[in-house]
Order: structure tokens, then C-alpha cells, then sequence
């Protein structure tokens, strides 16, 4: 029975590589390189963002360890605010970059830290050279989209955060009409007709005058022909009640 390889088969001790690990700032990108274990880590500072900058660093680095310019640059960063757009970036440059999922990284139990603490450069660094020496459990890579399907998952994260304020919306308006003993059995309409029927609680109308702060809740909806549009918001005034801008309409179609 044979022993099984440890290592990488697509890595041999004979290859030459610039290993680079980002550590992707709001402000500033921290930049760390290295050629293989053991080996000090040449780090660098650049404006978060700046393309051109990180190109001059990897071609002076590449110079630093006396590499040629066509070396084979490996680069690692952790999944964030970032998203995908420095991968793109990075590979169309020729780059082999790979986005670390931070939950899965490996850490010392008596060290625990939060799982939103970001890695030293040095020790990203270190765990990307380990990574393409073959020990791949290190860390869970992220698979990243296309931009298509980047685009379908963003239309989808609207949705649900426009469904969550539609939601909270029509709870904060039951809340105010509730102050008044105004109770609005199922679905919630408040269109202009229904305005002029809704009676306080001693019999008054809602009175015109404006009160307290303006809350703006805009929703698209679909048109008579299908289309997607937003139209203005319409003002409400009521006297005992703060001022609501709602779309026309918009309570008897998504309340």
C-alpha cells in the first residue's frame, strides 16, 4: 500500500511562485508577499482600491526575490465588503486568486477570536503558502459567481429587504391609526376614498393639517401595462397622526 501525497500534484518544490496576501481595508489595503515558508514576508501599505499601485508592488516584489516578470503570482484575500469585483480583477491580471471564507479559517482554541476579525496579512500569507502546498483544509474557499448570477442574487436581497420595510411600514401605520381607535381589518387600504370614510374614535374625520416628522416608504409596483415604475409619493396630513408619504395606491397594493 502506498502513502499518500500530502502535497499539492499540481506543485513542485522546483516551481517558483510570488505568493500575495491582501488584507482588504476600508482606507487601506495591507499587501504581503513571500516566495515559500521561512522566508520574511515583504509587506506594503496602498489606498484601498488603487489597481495601479498594487501593480507597481507586485512587480517591485517580484524584483525584491529577483523573480522574472513573468513569474506566477498566487494571491489570497478574506470574503467581505469587496465582494467579488478585486478576484475579477486579479485574475483578469493573470493573477491566481482565490477569496477565503473567515469562518473556516483554522485558529488556536485558546486564542478564539470574533468571527468578524480579519487575519494578520502575515499570518494570510502564511496560510495561502500552506494552502498551495497541498494542505487544503486550512480554509473553505468561496465559489465565486458570474456577474450574472451576482446580479440575480442582489435582486433578490432587495426584494427581501423591500418585503422587511413593507412590513414594518404597515405595522408603524396600524401603530399611529391605533393611537386614534382606529382599527384596519385586513388588508390595509388606504387610498384616497378609504381616507374619507376612516372616522376617529368620537366620529371626527381625519383632519388635513399636517403633524410630527415625514416617514417616505416608496415601493415599485407594476403599471396597468406590466412595467416596472415609482411614482411620486403622495403626502397625507392628518392632524392627530405624523405626516405619511406613501405611493399612490400603495396600501391597497402591498399592505
Amino acid at each position: 500500500m502506498t502513502k499518500k501525497a500530502t502535497r499539492n500534484e499540481q506543485y513542485s518544490e522546483n516551481e517558483v511562485v510570488l505568493f500575495l496576501a491582501l488584507e482588504l481595508g476600508a482606507s487601506k489595503w495591507e499587501l504581503g508577499f513571500s516566495t515559500g515558508l521561512g522566508q520574511k514576508p515583504r509587506r506594503r501599505t496602498i489606498e484601498a482600491g488603487d489597481r495601479k499601485e498594487l501593480e507597481t508592488e507586485i512587480g517591485l516584489a517580484k524584483q525584491r526575490f529577483g523573480l522574472s516578470k513573468d513569474t506566477q503570482v498566487k494571491s489570497c484575500y478574506e470574503a467581505g465588503l469587496d465582494g467579488f469585483w478585486v478576484h475579477r480583477y486579479l485574475t483578469s491580471a493573470g493573477v491566481e486568486n482565490v477569496i477565503v471564507d473567515s469562518s473556516s479559517i483554522e485558529v488556536n482554541r485558546r486564542k478564539r477570536r470574533a468571527k468578524t476579525d480579519k487575519l494578520d496579512v502575515g499570518k494570510l500569507l502564511l496560510m495561502l503558502i500552506r494552502y498551495h502546498h497541498g494542505e487544503r483544509k486550512v480554509w473553505s474557499v468561496v465559489r465565486v459567481p458570474t456577474a450574472e448570477e451576482e446580479d440575480r442574487r442582489q435582486l433578490h436581497r432587495e426584494l427581501r429587504a423591500a418585503k422587511k420595510e413593507r412590513t414594518r411600514t404597515t405595522n408603524r401605520i396600524k401603530g399611529l391609526l391605533a393611537t386614534q381607535g382606529i382599527r384596519m381589518k385586513g388588508r390595509m387600504d388606504l387610498s384616497a376614498e378609504r381616507l374619507e370614510e376612516i372616522r376617529l374614535w368620537n366620529g371626527a374625520r381625519l383632519g388635513e393639517e399636517k403633524m410630527g416628522t415625514s416617514y417616505s416608504y416608496p415601493f415599485p409596483h407594476n403599471d396597468s401595462q406590466g412595467g416596472q415604475h415609482q411614482n411620486q409619493g403622495e403626502r397625507v396630513g392628518r392632524p392627530h397622526l405624523p405626516a405619511i408619504v406613501l405611493e399612490p395606491g400603495f396600501c391597497s397594493k402591498h399592505c
